[in-house]
């Protein structure tokens, strides 16, 4: 009887009798064929564009390297038999290559790429592929296409860094950096939000150079997170340069008694971070390219020169000494306006204090007088609703004084006085100590 073949890898089946004294050289083929079915390495050259059809013997093997250049698309054909290929496609040139059978449809490799495939005898197909999503997947020709599939976004392939368009890497405090520096770029910063960014007369010439503490702030137009890495000094009496101890001014030249308001302001084709002064407290006049500002503080030039001044969060106050804004004599019971050395243009909470003396037998009933926002109703003082007051109780026989410390919301730079009284002797002091300034918040 004559020996057989099996299906799929066609080892001979010797028959009894069969192979008379040459039995062992059909087993040791056999065994041979075996060997490279389970663990053989075919390596293959298919350069150029035609299709190739492998023998048998090719295969059989394990594992099959393609490799070569090509120069058009082609078709490796294996035999219809059934069997699992590990292939792996090493050629180059940009082409495909398909693994099939002469008759039935295949699997295209992409180059560089490797699978594992099962030929059902007919066709050729992945052995894993356990969904449609994980086949595409697998499929994609490159790092882009696989992006696409996962629905990632360009910080997939972002560098890491703090310049703009950069992926930031967090430390173990949670900040974004190594050096500490904040995102400087975000699709929806918050809303008027700032932080740091403290204003100070300089050390080394007080009088007419400002620093500008570390910090951020989102611009006036709720557009990005303008960030200051470190602190930056800005000259008043010097037109506006870019960079540290350059001119600040934005045009014009320093005058006495103003309000210079102090801006942060960017570049958003750079991202490059700078100050400025400005007489204007809403439209600075910008240096080229510089599209994004916020308003951050405001200086003072009594005699031309920079009033010394502390900050503190929203909170300014004058260091040497407060300003004496006035001393009226009687007023009269009609209402009028002071005004006060804080910044104008802007709303904000100054603190004043004021100081009333009725003078000796005068014959007043009660020293009383209101201080009012210009913007909220005017009203004539009486005992219960002064804010500034001497009941009859604690007045000495020839004097009548009070004084008052309060804070007064108001956005042109005056507050208004009223007294509840009027005599020849009597005397009003207000003092300017300083002022709150929310610095673009809720604006």
């Amino acid at each position: 009887m004559p020996s057989t073949y099996t299906t799929s890898l066609t080892l001979e089946k010797q028959a009894t009798g069969e192979n008379d004294n040459a039995w062992g050289t059909a087993l040791n083929a056999a065994l041979d064929d075996i060997d490279t079915a389970v663990a053989g390495r075919l390596g293959k050259s298919v350069a150029g564009a035609a299709d190739i059809t492998l023998t048998a013997a090719e295969s059989l093997h394990a594992v099959h390297e393609y490799t070569g250049a090509l120069t058009g698309n082609i078709a490796v054909v294996v035999p219809t038999a059934e069997k699992v290929y590990f292939a792996y496609n090493n050629t180059s040139g940009s082409f495909s290559l398909t693994v099939k059978t002469a008759s039935g449809t295949g699997v295209a490799i992409p180059q560089g790429g490797k699978a594992v495939l099962y030929c059902d005898g007919t066709n050729i197909s992945k052995v894993v592929a356990p969904t449609v999503f994980m086949d595409t997947l697998l499929d994609g020709a490159d790092a882009a296409t696989a992006r696409t599939t996962l629905g990632l976004g360009t910080a997939a392939v972002a560098d890491t860094g703090v310049a703009n368009g950069n992926v930031p890497v967090m430390d173990a405090t949670g900040y974004p950096a190594a050096d500490g520096s904040r995102i400087t770029s975000v699709a929806a910063p918050l809303r008027g939000h700032i932080d740091g960014l403290v204003l100070s007369n300089n050390t080394v010439d007080p009088l007419m150079d400002i620093d500008i503490a570390a910090g951020e702030a989102t611009d006036a137009g709720q557009n990005v997170i303008m960030s200051l890495s470190a602190v930056l000094t800005k000259r008043l009496d010097a037109a506006w340069a870019v960079g540290t101890n350059q001119g600040g001014l934005d045009t014009g030249v320093v005058a006495a008694d103003l309000w210079y308001y102090v801006w942060l302001i960017r570049r958003s084709d750079t991202g490059v971070v700078d100050g400025l002064f400005s007489l204007s407290p809403t439209a600075p006049t910008m240096p080229t390219n510089y599209d994004q500002k916020r308003r951050i503080g405001a200086v003072f030039t009594g005699s031309g020169q920079i009033r010394t001044f502390k900050q503190r969060g929203s909170m300014f106050a004058w260091m040497d000494r407060p300003f004496r804004v006035s001393s009226t004599l009687n007023p009269g019971v009609t209402a009028f306006l002071e005004t006060l050395y804080v910044p104008d243009g802007i709303s904000v909470m100054a603190n004043v204090g004021v100081f009333t003396d009725s003078g000796s037998s005068v014959g007043l009933t009660e020293n009383v007088m209101t201080v009012t926002s210009p913007e909220h109703d005017d009203a004539f003082p009486d005992i219960a609703g002064a804010f500034l007051r001497v009941p009859s109780s604690s007045r000495e026989s020839t004097l009548n004084i009070a004084n008052l410390n309060l804070w007064v919301w108001t956005s042109t730079g005056q507050i208004r006085l009223r007294a509840g009284a009027s005599a020849a002797t009597y005397q009003v002091h207000l003092m300017s100590y300083g002022w709150m300034d929310p610095r673009g918040r809720d604006e």
